[in-house]
C-alpha cells in the first residue's frame, strides 16, 4: 500500500516551474509513488502564484489544476479543519496558514508532510 502524502503548496508549484527542473522532477517522482493529497487552501496559493508571480492566463493555470486534480485528491478546509488549525497554532506557534495545512493533512490521516518550509512565528 502507499504511503498518504499532503502537498504543501510549494511542491505543487515545483510541478510546473521551468527554472528548478531538479525540484521539478523530486515533485513528479514522489507523485507517482505516493497517494497524495493538498487542499483547497493549496490550489488557492498554487493558482495565486502562477496567475499573479507568474502571470500564465487563467486557462492555463485551469488545466494545471485538472492535471493536479488527477492525481491528487483535493481537501476541502472545512470548520473541523480551520478549529484543529487554531489549536495547533496555539500549541507550536507557527503560522495559521501553515497550521491549516497541517490540520487538513492529520485529519485526512496522512502518513507524511512534503513541504519545503515551515515558519515558525506567532502573529
Amino acid at each position: 500500500m502507499r504511503d498518504k502524502v499532503f502537498l504543501d503548496t510549494n511542491i505543487l508549484v515545483y510541478l510546473y516551474s521551468e527554472t528548478e527542473p531538479e525540484k521539478r522532477q523530486i515533485a513528479i517522482d514522489n507523485m507517482k509513488r505516493h497517494n497524495c493529497f493538498t487542499s483547497t487552501q493549496a490550489i488557492n496559493e498554487f493558482s495565486n502564484v502562477l496567475s499573479g508571480k507568474w502571470k500564465l492566463p487563467s486557462s492555463t493555470v485551469k488545466q494545471a489544476i485538472l492535471q493536479i486534480n488527477g492525481v491528487c485528491e483535493i481537501v476541502i478546509n472545512d470548520l473541523s479543519v480551520i478549529y484543529y488549525a487554531l489549536e495547533l497554532r496555539e500549541k507550536y506557534k507557527f503560522s495559521f496558514f501553515d497550521t491549516l495545512m497541517l490540520s487538513s493533512a492529520i485529519l485526512n490521516n496522512c502518513d507524511y508532510f512534503f513541504s519545503e518550509d515551515m515558519h515558525a512565528r506567532s502573529r
